[in-house]
């Protein structure tokens, strides 16, 4: 629960800073649950060998990109908002972003046929979960 009380500071700014605060909070033991939901795609996929411990994550406050991953340290990097998006979409973002460790870029940062076979694998609705998460809820990296 938030609770805002009544003070001139509380504006809508401040209002705001107060909510993401919040969400961040409540939502990072939800994203990791994810993660490592997920984690088999690096474990069974990946050129990588690391373990789910070693992988760092952060929430960040992102309205250009949804997430990344550093493929060096390793590490994962996710927009806090899709938190209220419906739970597939948050699939979606956490699966795409693990893929990078089973299938690198291409040197044109595009993603690679391998990649895109992947995705097909791992998550066959992907196409249908990107187009509505553009066409429908991108309001919600506007928070």
């Amino acid at each position: 629960m938030i609770t805002v009380t009544k003070k001139e500071e509380n504006n809508e700014d401040n209002i705001k800073k107060i909510i993401k605060k919040w969400y961040k909070k409540k939502s990072r033991p939800y994203f990791k649950d994810k993660i490592k939901e997920h984690f088999y795609i690096i474990e069974d996929h990946s050129k990588y060998n690391f373990k789910y411990k070693d992988l760092k994550f952060r929430l960040q406050d992102n309205k250009s990109t949804w997430g990344s991953v550093n493929c060096k340290i390793p590490s994962i990097n996710l927009t806090w908002q899709f938190i209220m998006l419906p739970e597939k979409m948050l699939d979606y973002l956490i699966i795409h972003e693990l893929n990078h460790y089973a299938s690198p870029r291409k040197r044109n940062n595009m993603h690679s046929i391998k990649f895109e076979k992947n995705m097909d694998k791992f998550l066959p609705e992907h196409k249908d979960i990107s187009k509505e998460i553009i066409d429908r809820y991108i309001y919600v990296f506007e928070f």
